[in-house]
């Protein structure tokens, strides 16, 4: 049996409940897969395989993830969400995941405007939330991750982030004696590696759908929306949907929104920096509307801190540039024009799409209920 003195990271030392529990749930768990529409095949690109653990509405696209190559469990997730909000994986064991990605902001952050990480340093973009990431084609605000399973490693190895690297890592996870024991029970493997470390991170990510809005009751017939925010979803289909469309509310496409003069770092050159072509200079992804009013600032450089001033920047403070998405420009003229009328309605629309269950939801939630201090 395994000894509570084994687990320890940092100052903090893990209970055994876990490993029973999760040893318990290999013993036990079955995989639970759920019927998916002949429609929904059809438009997917992998033969989709879900279980119990990943089971988003029956109105949201098919997900990019391929399942297949990763199959969700209990306690691959379970061990995800440990390494998830477990500091070790930080050069001094002072930042996890969750310092930055946290359930109460839709796993943005709203206590700090851009990254804040290791020594109290900070980088230079908005954090973005960790929701429907099985549905994203590729990762970071200026797409250059290209698969969930790697893109860890781009906070981990971020020298004003987490300060640390993949080999340093697995070394701190393979000295673990807990640790190793879990992957053990999880992977069946010996030694840790990248790919199973990576992969249970990927499991516990992609277990955070946010799809339990009003919005999402709306569509599921059982409630109504008042006029305002029936009238706000109009205008947000009318005014929004060329890049925030559909039931994710968002086409993830890397866009240049006209930020280029506007405070904060201008010299972020966004997408460019990952091709080198100027075509893309401070291109940046679409993030979605969901969770909005939840996970502030907004942009890449976190340079609004409300809706009317992200409205107004749509508006009337459009810088043009070469690369100035044409979605802005129609006949000579940029931005989309909104009323404060029709912001309201917006303001009232936008608000059903919080998903507020994300920060409560104990399957999301930071496991340091299970966890002691050594002194």
């Amino acid at each position: 049996m395994l000894n509570f003195k084994e687990f320890k990271t940092g100052k903090i030392t893990m209970l055994l409940a876990l490993v029973i529990l999760l040893t318990s749930c290999k013993k036990s768990s079955r995989k639970e897969e759920i019927t998916v529409s002949p429609a929904t095949e059809k438009q997917s690109p992998f033969k989709v395989e879900y279980n119990s653990f990943f089971n988003p509405p029956s109105y949201f696209p098919p997900p990019v993830y391929d399942f297949t190559q990763n199959p969700l469990t209990a306690e691959k997730i379970e061990l995800g969400k440990m390494l998830f909000y477990d500091p070790i994986l930080s050069g001094d064991s002072t930042i996890a995941c969750s310092n930055c990605h946290q359930p109460f902001g839709a796993f943005s952050n709203v206590a700090h405007s851009v990254s804040h990480g290791i020594r109290n340093q900070n980088g230079i973009r908005n954090i973005p939330g960790l929701f429907n990431l099985a549905w994203m084609p590729d990762y970071m605000l200026d797409g250059g991750i290209a698969h969930l399973d790697i893109q860890s490693i781009a906070p981990i190895e971020n020298s004003v982030e987490m300060g640390s690297n993949l080999p340093n890592v697995l070394k701190a996870l393979n000295k673990n004696k807990a640790y190793k024991r879990l992957f053990k029970i999880t992977w069946n493997v010996e030694e840790i590696g990248s790919e199973h470390f990576l992969k249970s991170l990927t499991q516990f990510m992609l277990t955070i759908i946010s799809s339990n809005s009003k919005y999402d009751m709306y569509k599921q017939g059982k409630v109504s929306l008042s006029a305002n925010e029936s009238e706000g979803l109009q205008l947000v289909q009318q005014k929004c949907s060329g890049c925030h469309g559909g039931e994710l509310f968002t086409d993830f496409a890397i866009r240049n929104i006209g930020l280029d003069s506007t405070a904060g770092n201008t010299s972020d050159l966004g997408k460019e920096n990952i091709t080198g072509r100027k075509s893309d200079r401070r291109k940046f992804r679409t993030p979605s509307l969901r969770n909005f009013s939840l996970s502030y600032p907004y942009f890449h450089n976190s340079t609004a801190y409300s809706l009317s001033a992200v409205l107004e920047r749509h508006d009337s403070l459009v810088n043009i540039s070469p690369n100035l998405d044409p979605l802005l420009q129609t006949n000579g003229k940029t931005g989309i024009p909104v009323s404060p009328e029709e912001m309201s309605k917006i303001f009232a629309f936008l608000k059903t799409l919080n998903d507020n269950t994300i920060s409560t939801n104990p399957a999301y939630t930071s496991p340091l209920y299970q966890y002691v201090s050594d002194h």
